[in-house]
This record gives structure tokens, sequence and C-alpha cells, in this order.
């Protein structure tokens, strides 16, 4: 069963003194506030980093499959100047589920559709007898 998990990409130029130093961060980040409209939701995820000079990949991993691409926004405060240069948006579709939950109940599904599966073949059958003693 293929899942797909939504990532995107921050990077940020932080015009700092020193010397440039390339870094990739995972962040990990929570949703601080939500705001619900008729058609669609505004969801809020704040992560608090702290980087040296340079320039940095900053990653949001499990983001919702149905998240809308062009209403990513990004934005950076401090100390420090920020100049966000890019965002992108990467699908990653997996091979299995990753949760183990997901696992347990994926398997209860597949065994609740075989035994529907067999229901339905034993129906077939018994309808078939039924039509014949006519």
């Amino acid at each position: 069963m293929n899942k797909r998990k939504f990532s995107f990409i921050v990077i940020l130029i932080l015009l700092l003194s020193g010397s440039l130093v390339s870094e990739e961060i995972v962040a990990k980040s929570k949703i601080s506030s939500v705001t619900i409209y008729p058609d669609r939701a505004t969801i809020i995820r704040e992560a608090d980093l702290t980087f040296g000079s340079g320039t940095h990949s900053v990653f949001f991993e499990n983001l919702p499959v149905t998240l809308i691409p062009n209403s990513l926004r990004v934005s950076g405060k401090g100390t420090a100047v920020v100049k966000v240069v890019g965002l992108d948006l990467a699908s990653q579709y997996l091979e299995f589920a990753l949760l183990p939950e997901v696992k347990k109940l994926q398997a209860e599904i597949d065994a609740l559709e075989l035994e529907m599966s067999k229901t339905v073949n034993r129906i077939d059958v018994l309808n078939s007898q039924e039509k014949f003693l006519r």
C-alpha cells in the first residue's frame, strides 16, 4: 500500500558575520493556532530553531497530504537578519505504513475485506442453488 508523506523545505540564508556553513535541519514543529473557515482551515506551525551563520535548509516532515502547495508561507524572526530564498514542497511515497497502529488497522481491514468477499461468494452460491431448485 502506497502512503504519501509530504515534507517541505525552507532554505534560509542568515546574513550574519562569519563564514558560510551549509547545514540541513529537520525541524520539530508544533501547531500554534488554527482558524476554521467554511471551505478550508489555516494552520500555523512554529518551530524554535537556532542557527549559526551561513546557509541552512530546514525540513518540516509529516505534513498532511491534503496540504495545498500554494498555501505555504514561511517567515523567520529573531535577533539576526533572516532572508528566505526558497520554499519547496516534495512528496515522498512510502511502501508501507510507518506507524504500528496503521499497520494493525490495515491488517484488520484486509481481514474484514476477505471475510466480506467470502460472504458475498457464499450468498451467490446460495442464490444459484435457490434458482436451480425453483
